[in-house]
């Protein structure tokens, strides 16, 4: 079961229903979010009905036809006409005929049998053009939305603005869940509503196979993305209504904004997995696969939550000040590096759904995947969520103010918490398992994503001279005279004409998209050739006039589904089926590949109702993967199984190589709109036509952006100053309205003159005569250009027989492109700039390089380089004429012109196989090259290598000497902190011997010194454990002698042991001790039998406290007698301190009879007559508590009085004690802890007769009693260990 995370803020746990827990809740069917129908190929299914107004006309909706083939092919020569030369139009109309003649009528066939049954013929091959494009969807596929600025100040912030945006879009979703959402209609004819169930929950899935689209139909949850990191709440009920207020929305996002900022963003980038999401769809396969290695782990489950979202919410951390730098971040987000971390908003996105962007300034965008859906219907819902902002703050003001959705969800402020059902409205974050692999993943995808929009640039024109009012008023289809706009500031750059691209929407049809209208056409070429001529306005303005006719003839034949590209892929994609079908291995299965150029040909607009954002299907990879078919071999072939003529021919490429993208798409309620260039050499430009300016967003990669900006504001200006020119010389400056009045009679009252204007006249607008120029050009030499470019193109359509044809220049400028994107020269050169490459030595660590070395070695990289790319394009030419090769073969006795005649070989085949020897000659001599290098670089590997060797060599002794002096540098280090810890034992032990005579024993402070001590002197591991944190002053709480912490640290225990200064306070004791105590009579001196063994001053000073009682003092509370010792001789506290009466072996002979249990569990301690005045009549020591032996010894003056003068001394020889051992034999009976403290035997009698430690009887609850057993805390001699009856 999943465990959900746990809440970002407890005070919002409070707030939520009870049914509402955050164990029970979850997204909706978290751990099998799509069904298998929703995983299927998207034209394979439709929405599902529930009898609503949203898709109520899609049963009658017509099918999208299948136009006429000689149609198509008239059509498909005509766009290529603009764009070609004399000999390229022959070249395509032979083509075009063969085509007719041969493969078409078949493929057509093939296509009508395919479509019966079909929603569209083209629905299927258009989807898979897009799943299975592999490079990353980035600039290439998503296209973005640039909102204007909320209307109403207090919500211009991020917070409140995107908590307006979600609930707004929440209304939207309910909307078309409920079918409620009203048809769009396009002058009063329903369109296709089909899309807008794609629009939300779902996810752009990558396999190894191509991508999937899947949807969770059912999903009630959106997910955060702020500074990188995840979140995700509930914000729909099972019946598709809101169950959170404004107010709430913008709590939860203000809790994740302020919970995301707690990360620092170096950190948090480092899991910022959502730039997985821009990587290559087969490397984002392969890591999806290691995320949900395990379907039931935490990354598998929190992947499902993302998928399974309405959608992502993106909360920007920056404010972008200009125009342009908020489009590249709606786009592809900003790139910042700080101390090698990427940082930047490009960290802030999951790019396989559709995303709601708010900046830290609250201005906003949505980016969104281009599979399922087209501009068209974001437009739709961008318009309504914009217009529902308005409303609602309306309403607040007046409660009367209109609704824009047909029902509303129930305030969720009034409803039931019960009515809810299992939701969690609580932010939750998710916690990716950041694997290894992962982490590499995420550093390279950063890296790769840094480089793509370091390679893109991003320019906004917003034109406030005029718009579509203006543009109307002059007679003029605001779309295509925008189009002509661009074609003619294009030319005026570069003198040419090229292939322009836009969508006209289809949408009128079942299941419609677009059609792509081709903008270059024969008149827009006339006019833009007229216009940049040194020509009358009025002969610019009617080119201008017949080129925007021609346009909107064109988009009117296209949105009828009636264009020509369209058409011929999906026979293109036919053909590939048929060829699959018949067993050839090089063509695909599913008639879909990713483009060459890395992104779909084209993307574009349509004029009507705003227009819709469209990719043409990829195209020319395939052809070329199937053009390899065709010259394996050159046996016959089987029907079809060789590429038909026309999609060999070279105007198939040209048509599907669009270098001006355009779309126009957009509304007020959009500030911007665009997308990513369509090709490397190519521009993207998405444009709003508005009532009283233009708004346009241009993307290249870095293709002078900037000045095509300007020098389309320029013709802007210009175009509007011919216009106006014209229109004063034809008087046509007067309205319908005035010009109804001069035929009606004048009514009462004075008519009143305008602006001085004579009676009798119409007013013509004047405005003043500025030549702005056109993007650095006068127009008192376009007529000069003009002519240099005439003259140009004549001497490029010169024939002759040894030039090269178009399609082989072509292919050496693709080649040179290539090279280019490389950085690689395409030929040897020897002057290598020095600072364009860094190369590091091989094998020497950079330590040293001889400078002539490594120059010698950057101009042998680079002309190695050079040699093998060089060498490369040869062997793929050479590769190219392996057909022409096979044909000669079959035919040696006939010439290269005898075969061009009967047509086995084209001009550009012919050509190939003229070159071929010098080709081989030149590869040849390449070869040789290569070798010659490789030679090269091998001395060049020895001479470094003895280099190296050398170096070591003389700098031997001089690192010997280094690490020795590094070495004794450590090791005397090493025997420092050695004193200093063995310092801080030292300090310890006087400071617990000198609290122990003189302190409260009963006081925190001593009882956590007394704990230290018993560890320090346990003599096992513990021990050695508790002096490393004494040394390094440990946080630990220090144990008391009965293992309950204390209430000091080993650090403060320390630091009291060195502020605690006794020395004098022990020698004015010692003193005392010293003169009360008679010298002891020579004659009763024991004799020794041992070793005398050296006491721990802390152990003997602490048995003199106890022998040199007077008084009868208590031990735990119980009064007892104690005989009064003969006092030994004390000496100063130092090593040999040791109180004499440790070493009397009387003590130790009498061990095994020190103790028996009395009547009432008492120890009786066996005493020497020599040393008590009593003998061994002593009173027994009893326990009344559970004090431990450290806390044995009251703070009554009693227990440490004078010492009396009159009191005997001990034997001489002997100070009255045994040597200290640790008595681990058998406990004490009793019921306390061991008995008591009786510090006048073995300090407690530890133990008596067991083996072991003897703390006590069975556990430790008991405290006493048993014998021996367990660890009772009854203290004993500290000596023999072990030697009475083992009994545990």
């Amino acid at each position: 079961m999943f465990a959900m995370p746990e809440s970002l803020d407890e005070s919002l746990a409070s707030e939520q229903p009870p049914n509402s827990d955050v164990q029970k809740s979850s997204p909706h069917n978290i751990d099998a979010p799509f069904f298998p129908s929703e995983r299927e190929p998207l034209a394979s299914h439709g929405p599902k009905r529930r009898h609503g107004i949203t898709y109520a006309a899609e049963d009658k909706l017509p099918k999208l036809p299948i136009p006429e083939l000689e149609d198509t092919c008239r059509k498909y020569q005509a766009v290529l006409a603009p764009l070609q030369n004399r000999r390229e139009q022959e070249d395509t109309a032979a083509a075009v005929h063969e085509f007719l003649k041969s493969d078409g009528p078949e493929l057509q066939a093939r296509l009508k049998k395919y479509a019966t049954g079909k929603t569209s013929y083209i629905e299927q091959f258009w989807y898979d053009s897009y799943l299975n494009f592999d490079s990353s969807v980035v600039l290439n596929l998503n296209p973005f939305f640039l909102l204007e600025d909320d209307p109403t100040p207090a919500r211009n912030n991020q917070v409140t603005r995107a908590a307006s945006l979600v609930i707004s879009s929440l209304c939207f979703v309910r909307a078309v869940r409920k079918e409620e959402l009203p048809p769009d209609t396009l002058k009063g004819t329903p369109l296709c509503m089909y899309q807008y169930s794609r629009l939300f929950s779902t996810a752009r899935i990558p396999t190894e196979n191509g991508c999937q689209i899947a949807q969770d139909s059912g999903s009630r949850h959106v997910v955060v993305l702020c500074k990188g990191q995840f979140y995700w709440f509930d914000v729909l009920d099972d019946n598709s209504d809101i169950i959170m207020t404004e107010k709430d929305m913008a709590l939860n996002l203000q809790v994740i904004v302020d919970d995301a900022e707690r990360t620092p963003i170096q950190e948090a980038a480092k899991g910022a997995l959502g730039v997985l999401s821009t990587e290559n769809r087969k490397i984002w396969a392969g890591l999806r696969d290691v995320l949900t290695r395990d379907e039931d782990s935490n990354n598998a489950e929190c992947l499902s939550i993302v998928d399974s979202a309405l959608f992502i919410l993106c909360l920007d951390y920056t404010e972008p000040k200009t125009g342009a730098e908020l489009c590249g971040n709606m786009l592809c987000g900003t790139s910042e590096v700080v101390k090698g971390v990427q940082i930047g908003t490009c960290t802030n996105r999951w790019y396989d759904k559709m995303q709601i962007i708010v900046c830290k300034n609250g201005s906003a965008g949505i980016n969104f995947e281009h599979t399922g859906v087209d501009g068209h219907t974001v437009l739709r819902m961008a318009s309504d969520v914009y217009t529902d902002t308005i409303l609602r703050f309306a309403k607040s003001i007046n409660g009367q103010a209109p609704s824009l959705w047909t029902s509303t969800s129930p305030d969720p402020s009034k409803r039931d918490p019960e009515s809810f059902g299992d939701v969690s409205t609580t932010p939750h974050k998710l916690e990716w398992d950041m694997l290894p692999e992962l982490s590499t993943a995420l550093r390279f995808a950063e890296t790769r994503l840094a480089d793509l929009i370091q390679q893109n640039e991003f320019e906004i024109l917003e034109f406030a001279g005029y718009g579509k009012n203006f543009i109307t008023s002059m007679g003029f289809s605001p779309d295509a005279f925008v189009q002509m706009a661009f074609q003619a500031a294009y030319y005026g750059l570069y003198g040419r004409v090229e292939n322009t691209y836009e969508p006209a929407m289809t949408k009128v049809f079942l299941h419609g998209r677009t059609e792509a209208i081709r903008v270059a056409t024969a008149e827009s070429t006339a006019f833009v050739k007229t216009f940049w001529a040194d020509d009358e306005p009025r002969r610019k303005v009617d080119a201008l006039k017949k080129a925007t006719q021609k346009h909107t003839a064109l988009t009117k034949e296209c949105a009828k589904a009636l264009g020509q590209d369209r058409h011929l892929y999906a026979l293109y994609c036919v053909w590939q089926r048929a060829v699959d079908e018949e067993g050839a291995e090089a063509a695909s299965s599913n008639g879909c590949s990713s483009p060459v150029d890395g992104s779909p040909s084209d993307m574009g607009v349509t004029s009507q109702r705003g227009g819709s954002i469209s990719h043409s299907p990829p195209q020319s990879a395939n052809k070329k993967t199937a053009d390899k078919t065709t010259s394996a071999s050159p046996s016959p072939r089987r029907p079809l199984q060789q590429m038909p003529s026309l999609f060999s021919d070279s105007g198939y490429d040209r048509i599907n190589t669009t270098i001006i993208s355009t779309s126009n798409c957009g509304n007020p309620a959009l500030r911007h709109f665009g997308f990513g260039p369509s090709s490397a050499d190519g521009f993207g430009i998405g444009y709003i036509i508005k009532d009283d300016s233009i708004s346009v967003c241009i993307s290249s990669k870095h293709r002078q952006t900037r000045r095509f900006v300007d020098s389309l504001e320029a013709y802007f200006a210009e175009i509007k100053r011919l216009l106006r020119s014209v229109k004063r010389g034809e008087g046509a400056g007067r309205s319908k309205a005035r010009e109804s009045e001069k035929e009606k009679t004048v009514g009462k009252g004075k008519a009143i003159k305008i602006d001085g204007q004579p009676e009798g006249e119409d007013q013509v607008p004047v405005e003043e005569e500025v030549d702005e120029g056109l993007g650095g050009y006068g127009f008192f030499d376009a007529g000069m250009l003009l002519q240099a470019l005439k003259a140009s193109q004549k001497e490029k359509e010169r024939p002759s027989d040894k030039a090269e044809s178009k399609t082989a220049r072509k292919k050496k400028a693709k080649a040179g492109a290539s090279a280019k994107e490389t950085n690689v020269q395409p030929t040897v050169d020897a002057d290598v700039p020095k600072s364009t490459v860094d190369v590091s030595t091989n094998g020497a660590d950079g330590s040293y390089e001889s400078p002539y070395m490594k120059e010698l070695y950057k101009s042998w990289y680079y002309s190695l380089v050079a040699g093998m790319m060089q060498a490369l394009l040869t062997v793929t030419t050479q590769n190219a004429t392996q057909k022409v090769d096979s044909i000669i073969a079959e035919n040696p006795n006939h010439t290269l012109d005898e075969l061009l005649a009967v047509r086995k070989i084209n001009q550009d085949q012919k050509i190939q196989a003229q070159k071929k020897p010098a080709l081989q000659a030149s590869l040849a001599q390449l070869e040789e090259q290569v070798a010659q290098y490789k030679q090269f670089d091998e001395d060049y590997q020895k001479r470094l290598a003895t280099e190296k060797a050398a170096l070591a060599t003389s700098h031997k002794d001089e690192l010997d000497k280094v690490k020795e002096a590094a070495t004794s540098a450590a090791k005397a280090e090493s025997a420092n902190e050695a004193k200093d810890n063995l310092l801080v034992l030292s300090k310890f032990l006087r400071a617990a011997a000198a609290k122990r005579q003189g302190g409260d024993e009963a006081s925190p402070e001593n009882r956590a010194f007394e704990g230290a001590l018993l560890l320090v002197y346990g003599g096992e591991a513990g021990a050695v454990a508790a002096m490393e944190s004494l040394i390094v002053g440990s946080d630990d709480k220090v144990p008391t002698v009965d293992q309950v912490p204390s209430e000091y640290t080993y650090k403060q225990v320390r630091d009291l042991a060195f502020e605690y200064a006794p020395y004098a306070a022990e020698e004015s004791w010692a003193e005392d001790v010293a003169q009360s105590e008679p010298a002891p009579p020579p004659a009763e001196e024991p004799k020794s039998t041992g070793t005398e063994v050296g006491t721990d001053p802390t152990v003997a000073n602490a048995g003199l406290t106890e022998l040199n009682a007077t008084d009868e003092p208590s031990t735990n509370g119980v009064a007892h007698h104690i005989d009064t010792p003969t006092v030994p001789d004390a000496s100063n506290i130092d090593a040999g301190a040791a109180n004499a009466a440790a070493s009397d072996p009387s003590w130790e002979a009498k061990l095994s009879a020190s103790a028996e249990s009395g009547p009432e569990g008492w120890v009786e301690v066996v005493r020497d007559p020599a040393e008590t005045d009593t003998g061994t009549a002593g009173t027994p020591a009893g326990t009344t508590n559970t004090q431990s032996w450290a806390e044995d010894v009251p703070a009554d003056p009693q227990w440490n009085p004078a010492p009396s003068e009159t009191t005997p001394g001990a034997s001489a020889g002997s100070d009255g004690f045994n040597e200290v051992r640790r008595g681990r034999g058998p406990r004490p009976q009793g019921d306390n802890r061991g008995g008591g403290r009786g510090r006048g035997g073995y300090r407690g009698d530890r133990g008596g007769e067991g083996g072991y430690r003897g703390r006590g009887g069975g556990y430790r609850g008991e405290r006493g009693g048993g014998d021996g057993g367990y660890r009772g805390r009854g203290r004993g001699g500290r000596g023999n260990r072990g030697r009475g009856d083992a009994s545990s």
